[in-house]
């Protein structure tokens, strides 16, 4: 015979433990006439016991909250994304082979998910550790020291995330690419020298071409993106590094680790230059690269204005909105081999040529805004010189007229609208191309391909702005190339939220991560502070976080109901 307490676990389903066994009934019954009334005085005893440890936990609600206080438990669901990307044993194995002074798994664990619900320094991120519920210890000069071990394994631990990721190391075979930089809070560049296309770990922070227009030292990185948009590796390189000239260094690193002997890029016209395509065809991969109509070969913008071959798209009132014709043709590029030697090599691909209504429409209003601040410039002579618009000057006629002769001389330019120059350019509104080695591929497949790319520009401005990736406030080589392996997962537990745990965009996510919060008011019971969006998290993981009161006990079970939900909606 057993005394048996019935109650609810903490996702309230009915169970039971056995509190004392008293033994087998015969036996009782054998033993004791009275064996049934002691039994239920036992009971009574035993809950009577139980109640006495029971209390009134005294909290006056209309208190403001002690900050210090609150503490945040939305970096639980992050910490359930980490688990996700099958680092935590590797890791730990690793760190018994080489010797590691410091346990780097915890560290980046914990570097990783504070990324996600405060975004900081390293420094301030260490600062807030205490604020995390039942965070992890750690100390800045460990941090430190993990950074330089992190650097060390960077390829690998993004491997391994993809292979965990993507089901037992999927090879790709297209792939997404595209060029960013990020700026430093510094004053000075780092000194040239070093590989144009430097080890993990060597980058250097220079002056280049910044997608923010800053004055700032800058990185570049490179990143790859799947189709489905999840963000697969990242190569870094100096900042004076142009965009074009990244492909090559990163893809070789990418082939080995991500996909097969050969790969489809698939690129804006920043990657579209000869060097590029020689060496994709050389090594037998593939491309779906864009290009600027404008800056074209007058042999292809005039086949892209013949109105023959076209095939139209209307729309609901009947219109045109899109127009498409593709044609196969070989062509031969000019590049540079590592020797400097010029080469020539014959290639096929496909060109189509696409147009859109919406788009002209917006290169018409964009023009028309051009030509409103060209007008503006010719009025106003010295503001004309002192502008450094080119993009605007472009529509602006200077003649040099003599007033006094009126002949043609080198003083008192005559400003005037270059009416031909506007003209000429809104032939092509809304007009580009795209070249493939993708000669079967319909044109419809490549279109819908290459409209995809938009994904990775979504996962640059993620990281820019949600995750705050930049300004850089770390500066050895080691420590910056760690710090953009920690955001970059960060990124990638990103993703893996937002598609498991209930579609919310990036920022939004991170909002909630930061604002689920409790407060202790009694020993293991807490106050829960939780925003009301995060129903939409409940609903898509069925954990219910609902509660004024939550204990300690709740608290793991919902980690523990993540980690399943989303280990369970990944593939396998």
């Amino acid at each position: 015979m057993y005394i048996v307490e019935a109650y609810r676990d903490e996702a309230g389903k009915p169970t039971h433990r056995i509190v004392e066994k008293l033994g087998k009934v015969s036996h009782l019954a054998a033993d004791d006439a009275d064996w049934r009334a002691k039994a239920e005085a036992r009971v009574v005893e035993l809950t009577a016991a139980r109640q006495s440890t029971r209390g009134i936990v005294a909290y006056d609600l209309g208190e403001p909250a002690d900050p210090a206080g609150v503490l945040n438990a939305g970096w639980l669901l992050a910490d359930a994304g980490f688990d996700q990307l099958g680092l935590s044993s590797w890791l730990r194995r690793r760190g018994r082979e080489l010797g590691w002074t410091v346990d780097v798994e915890s560290i980046l664990r914990f570097l990783v998910v504070s990324r996600l619900v405060w975004p900081g320094s390293k420094r301030a991120t260490v600062a807030n550790a205490d604020r995390l519920w039942a965070g992890p210890g750690v100390s800045l000069d460990r941090v430190y020291r993990a950074l330089d071990y992190l650097c060390d394994q960077s390829v690998r631990i993004q491997s391994r995330a993809r292979a965990a990721l993507a089901g037992h190391g999927e090879k790709l075979q297209c792939v997404f690419y595209d060029v960013t930089n990020y700026f430093f809070e510094i004053d000075q560049p780092d000194a040239p020298g070093g590989d144009h296309e430097p080890a993990r770990g060597k980058v250097s922070r220079r002056r280049g071409w910044s997608k923010e227009h800053r004055q700032s030292p800058i990185v570049q990185m490179g990143l790859f993106m799947d189709q489905t948009g999840m963000p697969v590796s990242y190569r870094l390189f100096h900042g004076s590094t142009p965009d074009a000239s990244t492909l090559q260094g990163a893809l070789s690193e990418f082939k080995q680790q991500f996909a097969g002997p050969k790969v489809t890029v698939v690129a804006d016209s920043a990657m579209n230059n000869q060097a590029n395509l020689a060496m994709l065809d050389s090594a037998g991969d593939g491309w779906i690269l864009a290009a600027s109509i404008r800056q074209t070969t007058q042999a292809l913008r005039d086949w892209v204005l013949d109105p023959n071959d076209w095939s139209h798209q209307m729309d609901d009132d009947g219109r045109v909105a899109s127009m498409t014709k593709s044609k196969i043709h070989t062509r031969t590029i000019k590049y540079k081999d590592h020797e400097g030697r010029i080469v020539r090599k014959k290639i096929t691909e496909k060109v189509v040529a696409h147009w859109s209504g919406a788009y002209a429409a917006r290169e018409q209003a964009t023009r028309a805004e051009m030509a409103a601040k060209a007008t503006a410039l010719i009025s106003d002579p010295s503001a004309f010189k002192a502008s450094n618009r080119r993009g605007v000057k472009k529509y602006v006629k200077t003649e040099q007229v003599d007033p006094s002769t009126g002949l043609l001389s080198n003083i008192n330019p005559v400003l005037s609208l270059d009416q031909d120059k506007l003209a000429a350019d809104s032939l092509l509104d809304g007009y580009w191309l795209l070249h493939t080695s993708q000669v079967e591929v319909t044109d419809a497949a490549l279109l819908n391909q290459y409209r995809q790319l938009w994904r990775i520009e979504e996962n640059f401005r993620v990281s820019k702005t949600d995750l705050h990736t930049r300004p850089v406030y770390v500066w050895t080589p080691e420590h910056v190339e760690a710090h953009f392996l920690i955001c970059f997962l960060a990124l990638v537990i990103t993703r893996v939220l937002q598609q498991h745990a209930g579609g919310l965009p990036a920022g939004k996510l991170c909002e909630l991560l930061t604002q689920l919060v409790v407060t202790e008011a009694s020993n293991g019971i807490y106050l829960t502070g939780r925003p009301t969006d995060w129903d939409t998290i409940d609903q898509a993981t069925g954990v219910d976080t609902n509660h004024k009161w939550v204990t300690t006990t709740q608290l793991r079970a919902w980690r523990r109901a993540w980690t399943g939900h989303l280990t369970n909606h990944l593939p396998t």
